[in-house]
This record gives structure tokens, sequence and C-alpha cells, in this order.
């Protein structure tokens, strides 16, 4: 029994460590980290699956995009990799 229980705490601290370390790679070290955006968005999807699915009504996440090119400017790092540009046709 305390084999199992010592082995269930390893891998969660195992899994603790990978998601500290990934986090910390996509924001100061991944090819896309100088882009500006909202830290939690380029780091986890966390931020979109609040907008998509826990913020009523669903599906507002295209709209938050909008809202943070307001706030960061024309090019944005919105996903773990993923960039947006905004441009106005003239």
């Amino acid at each position: 029994m305390h084999t199992i229980s010592l082995s269930i705490v390893v891998g969660f601290a195992l899994l603790a460590i990978r998601e500290i370390y990934l986090i910390v790679y996509r924001l100061y070290f991944h090819d896309l980290a100088g882009i500006p955006g909202p830290k939690l968005a380029s780091a986890t999807q966390w931020y979109e699956f609040y907008y998509d699915i826990l913020k009523w009504p669903g599906g507002q996440y295209w709209l938050e995009v909008d809202k943070m090119h307001e706030r960061y400017g024309k090019v944005l790092r919105f996903l773990k990799a993923s960039t947006t540009f905004y441009y106005q046709k003239e």
C-alpha cells in the first residue's frame, strides 16, 4: 500500500515538473516568445478554454482575440504556438 501511494505522489510530482518546464519554455525560450500577448494565453490553452467553454455564452474566444489586438497591437501571440495579424483594408 505504501509503495502505491508513493508511486502516485512521484507521478504527480513529475507531471507538475513537466508542466512548469513547458510553461517556462513557452514564455521565455520558444521562437514566438518575443511576440506580445497575454502570458496565460501564450503558455497554456486555459485562456481559450475559459472564453470558449466556461464564459457564457460559449464560443466567444474570437471576440477576445479582437480585444487583445486593441491592447497588444497588430501582431499577437494568442496560443502556445499561434500568432495572428490584424490589419484594416483601406
